[in-house]
């Protein structure tokens, strides 16, 4: 106890630099515990299943039109996951077929409610993949007209009440009956939904079958993944043969199993992201415990006395070092209050930041990530200096404790500043690439258009046109299957005679008037005027080879009748930023459109579609039509891009205010202990600016050699992270020269002015004290 009070008196006695300790500590683990809580929460996707070891979905690697083995996806037949668990009962327990990216609406009465996600899947889907039923039977999915909710959406829409048995609208037009309810699916899951639509719906569309429509997912559940995995794939081509007798030239299907708990980690993407965010975080943690440090061994001319004294009073090196270890833990003590409020009052601002909430990123089964950052930090912060400290000689009561052991400050600097140029300079990078992404030509004119998919017979289409365009707001508008920024549906591409030319082309319908009014530029020839009539984009000719011209040539996609390419459209971006180029097609139809209805408004455009989406209410009172910004759409396709510069700019200001607080109590011990001998120079003739020179040189000469390798690790990492674009902006060296400079800058600004009193205070009245 008398070693807590020794403690809590050192840091009442210089509460001054107690302060700068707190804050810089709180700070520091605030951002790098979220950091690492970020990284587990990546690295542990899908892991919450039961016996997740067991858990596989199906994929299949397909042989091009070239002959070359394309890379494993994980979309296959509707019809497979049931044929796996019909031949294959003593390896595999369960299997369920999986659509996903429904994101219907809901309506309760008039109550709307939507972005949640949805899924279509069979009874199976609940035993597979281990998750609970609360309320109701999973059997009810085998009826076509059922739906099952998520625990908290079930809530949401119907608050205490039992949702089984009740009934919900999709879109105001068609009835679903609740059927049950099963527990919340996690945040970091690749198979996360809130809303379970009957497969059978599907299956009375023809859709989900043996076809060529290949876009199901097929979960699996083994009874022991050990030997059956290998047994059941070896099997696979063999079975295959018991239902698609007619290969239509797929006949390179090579089908493999991938445990679900690998999917998510497997992404390059991902990779890239838990790279540099483990690399931010470990960059943070050390720069905030050296920063400790340093501040620590900055007072050890002016605490070295009270050692002695301590010392003198028959105190071991172990009591000193644990009067220190307790110092420090009361500091990190109040730095975790202050790190706790911070969390609490900025919980949004955090949350969309790192895109995960709070709850989703703390539980139980990660609480070791911040103890363990804390233990970390109390090893580095607490243990060197309080070694230290406790090496200290009785001696010292009697002369003053110097230079030897200020070595143990350069090499801190150099870590802080090294970090600081670090992450800034990746800071640039990012903030260069995302300007480049939001200001790139995205080869279409997306300004002032909303887009809304309205459920409508093709008869209902021209009226609801005709009425759409007699809204004085509304200054264009045409119809289309997807919208522009949509990845469209994936066709395989034949000549006339049947013979695959390309293996996948993102293909869309629309009106004649669609692209025109869309402002997609026309390379050669002209947009649709008749039905079959095709638009095809540069890509497509460059996968094709064709270097003559396209106009006239026929393509078959085996939907209906054979395509006349009648116009060339320049590459455009439809899926985002990460998805490479890829080969287009539009098909002009007059009747077969789809349902997307794209309107383009007048100026004010945002009071416009507040007023738009008002009289759609009255206009269409048994449909769901809300439109919907083209442009906000396209932005929600750079979030990721978007919340991963907001995490680095959080961690860039974390490490630059850090190790400005610990240049700055450096620079003030350095000052006080150096007071004499500024004095001394300032009697024999020293200017003011000789003065500041001596003092700003030795940080100086620290500094360069820090932030040059800073710089160059930044260049290093960025370049890996920009790696996942398709188009990525390259960083010259002047960039990384500019930002060398500024920190220089800064640095030399925080110690000036740190040093300017001192330099221009009167030397008699350092000399008088001594």
């Amino acid at each position: 106890m008398r070693q807590i009070f020794y403690a809590y008196q050192n840091i009442i006695r210089g509460w001054g630099e107690q302060i700068i300790k707190v804050v810089s500590l709180a700070v520091g683990l605030l951002v790098s515990i979220l950091l690492f809580a970020r990284v587990a929460f990546e690295l542990n996707y899908d892991s919450f299943y039961p016996q997740p070891e067991n858990l596989f979905l199906v994929q299949c690697a397909y042989t091009g039109s070239d002959g070359m083995k394309e890379k494993p996806n994980i979309y296959v037949y509707g019809k497979l996951p049931g044929a796996l668990l019909e031949n294959f009962p003593d390896q595999i327990e369960s299997a369920t077929v999986i659509r996903q990216d429904m994101g219907e609406v809901l309506y309760n009465g008039e109550k709307r409610f939507a972005n949640r996600i949805g899924i279509s899947a069979d009874e199976h889907l609940f035993t597979t993949a281990g998750v609970r039923v609360l309320k109701g039977k999973a059997e009810a999915l085998m009826r076509p007209d059922v739906i099952f909710l998520s625990e908290s959406f079930a809530k949401e829409i119907f608050g205490d009440i039992d949702p089984v048995n009740k009934t919900l609208l999709v879109g105001k037009t068609e009835p679903v009956t609740v059927g049950g309810v099963f527990e919340d699916i996690p945040e970091n899951s690749e198979l996360r939904y809130d809303m379970v639509f009957s497969f059978a719906n599907l299956l009375a569309n023809n859709r989900g079958g043996w076809g060529y429509d290949v876009s199901y997912q097929g979960l699996v559940r083994f009874r022991n993944a050990g030997e059956a995995v290998d047994n059941v794939t070896a099997r696979i081509p063999e079975m295959m043969k018991k239902y698609v007798t007619k290969r239509h030239d797929m006949s390179g299907e090579e089908y493999s199993f991938i445990p679900l708990n690998t999917v998510h980690s497997s992404m390059p993407d991902v990779h890239r992201m838990i790279l540099i965010m483990s690399v931010l975080a470990i960059v943070l943690l050390l720069v905030t415990a050296l920063n400790y440090v340093l501040i620590s061994v900055s007072a050890l001319p002016r605490r070295s006395k009270g050692v002695g004294v301590h010392k003198c009073s028959g105190a071991s090196t172990g009591a000193v070092l644990r009067i220190f270890l307790w110092e420090t833990s009361i500091i990190i003590g109040c730095a975790l209050l202050l790190a706790a409020f911070l969390l609490f009052q900025f919980s949004e601002l955090i949350e969309y930041a790192i895109n995960v909430s709070l709850v989703g990123l703390f539980t139980w089964k990660t609480l070791w990530i911040p103890l363990i950052v804390i233990l970390v930090l109390f090893v580095i912060a607490g243990i060197l200096p309080g070694r230290l400290f406790a090496s200290v000689p009785v001696t010292q009561v009697f002369r003053r404790y110097m230079e030897h052991k200020l070595s143990w400050k350069r090499p801190l600097l150099f870590v802080q500043f090294a970090g600081v140029s670090f992450i800034f300079g990746l800071l640039a990078v990012i903030l260069m690439q995302y300007n480049m992404i939001m200001n790139s030509d995205l080869g279409y004119n997306p300004e002032r258009v909303v887009s809304c998919y309205i459920r409508a017979k093709t008869e209902e289409k021209d009226n609801i046109k005709s009425i759409l365009r007699s809204f004085p707001m509304v200054e264009d508008l045409a119809v289309s299957w997807n919208p522009m920024y949509g990845g469209y549906s994936g066709f395989i591409v034949y000549d006339l005679g049947g013979k695959v030319i390309l293996d996948d082309a993102r293909t869309s319908w629309c009106d004649f008037h669609f692209l025109p009014m869309m402002g997609v530029q026309l390379v050669q020839g002209r947009f649709q005027r008749e039905p079959d009539e095709v638009v095809v984009n540069e890509e497509l000719l460059e996968r094709l080879h064709w270097t003559d011209s396209p106009l006239g040539k026929q393509i078959d996609l085996k939907w209906d009748n054979p395509k006349t390419i009648v116009g060339v459209i320049k590459n455009y971006t439809n899926r985002g930023a990460y998805s490479p180029k890829e080969p287009i097609i539009w098909i002009g139809s007059v009747e077969d459109t789809g349902g997307t209805f794209n309107v383009r408004l007048k100026e004010p455009f945002s009071e416009n579609l507040n007023v738009f989406n008002e009289q759609m209410k009255e206009v269409f009172p048994t449909k769901d039509v809300v439109f919907v910004s083209l442009q906000e759409n396209i932005n929600k396709q750079y979030e990721p891009v978007r919340r991963f510069r907001n995490l680095v700019t959080i961690a860039s200001l974390s490490i630059l205010l850090i190790t400005l607080m610990g240049l700055w109590g450096y620079t003030n011990d350095e000052v006080l202990r150096r007071s004499k001998e500024i004095a001394i120079r300032k009697v024999n003739g020293a200017e003011v600016v000789d003065i500041l020179r001596l003092l700003s040189s030795s940080v100086f000469w620290i500094a360069l050699p820090a932030v040059l390798l800073g710089v160059v690790a930044s260049w290093f990492i960025g370049e890996k992270w920009m790696e996942q674009f398709p188009e990525y902006a390259v960083p010259g060296t002047a960039l990384f020269v500019t930002i060398a400079i500024l920190v220089l800058l800064l640095i030399i600004g925080c110690v000036i002015l740190k040093a300017w009193r001192v330099a221009n205070e009167n030397p008699v009245n350092s000399i008088k004290s001594e």
